[in-house]
C-alpha cells in the first residue's frame, strides 16, 4: 500500500496568509520609506508561524505500518493493529484498546455529517467495509466522500495489520520541537521589542 495524506481545506487559507505575511515583512524590510516598528515585523513572522502550525501542518498521514495524527504541535503515531475504531467526524477520532486519540487536521463539515448519516452511530471506520463492500468506488462521488475514502483506506489497513501484525509497537507521541522553539523565540522577541519601543 502507498502512503496517503488527508487534510482539511484550511491549508489554502494558511498558505495565503503566510504569503501575505511574507509580502508585508518584505515590504517592511526592503522599503526605505516604510517605518514599521521592529516589534510589528517580529509579530508578522510570529503570525506566519502560527498559521503554519494551525492551518498548514495538521493532517492525517497513512503510512505502510501506522497512522500518524499530525496535530498543531504534537503527533501521534498509531500502528494499525492497535486501532479498534476510526471515524472522521468534525475531527478525526482514532480509538485503541487503551484510549481515544483526536486529530484536528482532517474532518468533515457539519452538513456533510448530517447528510451522510454519521450522527446516528453508523459509518464507523473499521466497519465501513462491511457497509460498503470490500472496495470503495472512488468514482462514485454521489455516495463517497473524502472522509469515506479515508475510513475505507484505514479499514483495509487495520484488517490487514490485525492478521499480519500480532505484536504491534506502542503508540508513540512526538512534538514539533522546531515549531515550538520558533514560536517561543518569536513571542519573546515581539514582547521585548514592544517594551523597548
Amino acid at each position: 500500500m502507498h502512503d496517503l495524506t488527508f487534510r482539511s481545506g484550511g491549508r489554502v487559507f494558511g498558505v495565503v496568509g503566510i504569503v501575505i505575511a511574507a509580502g508585508f515583512l518584505a515590504y517592511g524590510l526592503l522599503d526605505g520609506t516604510a517605518d514599521f516598528p521592529r516589534w510589528l515585523l517580529a509579530a508578522t513572522v510570529l503570525f506566519a508561524v502560527v498559521l503554519w502550525a494551525v492551518l498548514v501542518r495538521p493532517s492525517v498521514l497513512l503510512r505502510d505500518d501506522m497512522l500518524i495524527l499530525r496535530n498543531i504541535l504534537r503527533d501521534r503515531s498509531i500502528p494499525y493493529a492497535r486501532i479498534t475504531d476510526f471515524r472522521v467526524t468534525q475531527v478525526t477520532l482514532v480509538d485503541t484498546a487503551e484510549r481515544r486519540y483526536v486529530g484536528v487536521g482532517f474532518g468533515r463539515v457539519r452538513t456533510s455529517i448530517r447528510r451522510e448519516g454519521l450522527g446516528d452511530g453508523h459509518g464507523t471506520g473499521v466497519d465501513v467495509l462491511a457497509h460498503m463492500g470490500n472496495v470503495l468506488d472512488a468514482g462514485d462521488r454521489t455516495h463517497t466522500s473524502v472522509g469515506d475514502l479515508a475510513q475505507g483506506q484505514v479499514g483495509q489497513r487495520v484488517s490487514r495489520a490485525q492478521v499480519f501484525d500480532r505484536d504491534p509497537a506502542p503508540v508513540r507521541t512526538s512534538y514539533a520541537w522546531p515549531e515550538i522553539a520558533v514560536l517561543v523565540v518569536l513571542a519573546v522577541a515581539t514582547v521585548a521589542l514592544a517594551l523597548l519601543g
